[in-house]
């Protein structure tokens, strides 16, 4: 029985052993060539999503440093 794998929006029919077996090897490496772009594109959009994920959290550490330097000039205030 065949699985089902949705990926980005695609999905992808991922034969079972038994059908995979039965795959020449042009469909054999249409399949490989379909899962290397899936990796592909995924590990670029986690790289992005990592990236936007390092810029958030330099933000949020600045504006605690602002916070806490505000808050220590109105104790002298």
């Amino acid at each position: 029985m065949n699985s089902y794998v949705q990926l980005n929006h695609e999905v992808f029919i991922v034969p079972d052993e038994k059908n995979l077996k039965n795959l020449n090897t042009f469909e054999l490496n249409e399949l490989i060539e379909q899962i290397e772009n899936s990796i592909k594109t995924l590990s670029d959009t986690l790289v992005k999503e990592l990236d936007l994920r390092d810029e958030l959290e330099d933000e949020k550490e600045i504006r605690n440093t602002f916070i806490t330097l505000l808050n220590s000039i109105q104790v002298f205030i």
